[in-house]
C-alpha cells in the first residue's frame, strides 16, 4: 500500500478499514512518522482560512481512528519512512480542493433568491427554516446564511424557524429595523405603506433603532413612521393568507 495515498484517504475521510489499521500501524513504527503526523497537523492549521467552519484536530482524528471497529487481521509490513514532506502538502491540497469543491456546492444546492408571483409559494432554507411568500413578494439569504442566517423580505411573508445552534441569532431584514429569533413562527407585512408584525409561537425580538420590543404568541406590531403600535390576541385575520394554497419548493 501507498503511504501518501492512504493518508490522502484519511483526510478527506473515504479510508477503508484495512487502509486505517495500516496507516496505525506506520504511525506507530517511529517518531519520524508521528513528527510527520505533527507536520500535517501543522499544515492544516496554516489552512484555517479555508477550513474555519471545519476545525480538524489530529489527536481527535486518530482517537477516532483507534475507536473503530476493525475486524481484518493485523498486517506485517515494512513500511519506509518518509524523510521529506512535499506529499504531505500534496495530500492536504487534495482535501482542500475537496473542500472548496463543496463549498461550491453547497452554494449551489440552495437558490439566494425566492419569489412568488402567479401564487402562495413555500420554500426551504438552509439550515431547514421555511419561508412562505404572498403573491407578489420576495426573500433573499446572503450567500453566508450557514455561517450568519441573515434573511431580507418584500412584501408578505410567513416564517416557521429551526432551533439555532448556540450564538447564532436568525435574523430578518425589513425595510425599517429587523427581527431576531431562535426559533418560532412569525408573519411579516413589509409594504410600502404597512410595516406589520405577527408572533403565531415562539419569542420575537424587533430592532429599530436603539429599541428593542419583545414579541410573544398573538403579539403584533404595526410601524409607523418611527412609532410602533403593539396590540395583542388580533392576530387571526392577519394570518388568514397563509393558509390558502402552498406549493412547497426546495
Amino acid at each position: 500500500m501507498n503511504i501518501q495515498d492512504i493518508i490522502s484517504k484519511f483526510l478527506a475521510g473515504t479510508a477503508g478499514a484495512e487502509e486505517l489499521q495500516y496507516l496505525e500501524e506506520w504511525r506507530k513504527q517511529s517518531q519520524e512518522n508521528l513528527e510527520e503526523l505533527k507536520a500535517m497537523q501543522e499544515i492544516m492549521h496554516a489552512s484555517d482560512g479555508l477550513l474555519a467552519y471545519k476545525e480538524y484536530n489530529v489527536d481527535k482524528a486518530w482517537d477516532s481512528v483507534l475507536s473503530r471497529s476493525l475486524e481484518t487481521p493485523s498486517m506485517e509490513a515494512t513500511v519506509r519512512p518518509l524523510y521529506t514532506r512535499w506529499w504531505l502538502a500534496a495530500a492536504v491540497g487534495l482535501f482542500l480542493v475537496a473542500t472548496v469543491g463543496m463549498m461550491m456546492w453547497n452554494k449551489e444546492a440552495f437558490p439566494t433568491h425566492f419569489a412568488a408571483n402567479d401564487q402562495i409559494e413555500a420554500y426551504s432554507l438552509p439550515d431547514g427554516s421555511t419561508v412562505m411568500l404572498d403573491l407578489a413578494s420576495t426573500a433573499d439569504i446572503q450567500e453566508s446564511f450557514s455561517e450568519e442566517p441573515i434573511v431580507s423580505i418584500a412584501g408578505k411573508a410567513h416564517f416557521k424557524v429551526q432551533k439555532q445552534s448556540e450564538g447564532k441569532t436568525f435574523k430578518v431584514q425589513l425595510s425599517k429595523g429587523h427581527i431576531e429569533v431562535v426559533g418560532t413562527e412569525f408573519t411579516i407585512t413589509d409594504l410600502s405603506d404597512q410595516l406589520e408584525v405577527a408572533v403565531n409561537e415562539g419569542h420575537v425580538v424587533y430592532v429599530l433603532g436603539n429599541r428593542r420590543i419583545d414579541l410573544y404568541p398573538g403579539d403584533k406590531i404595526s410601524v409607523i413612521d418611527r412609532d410602533v403600535l403593539k396590540t395583542s390576541g388580533q392576530i387571526k385575520n392577519f394570518n388568514s393568507w397563509v393558509f390558502d394554497r402552498i406549493i412547497l419548493k426546495i
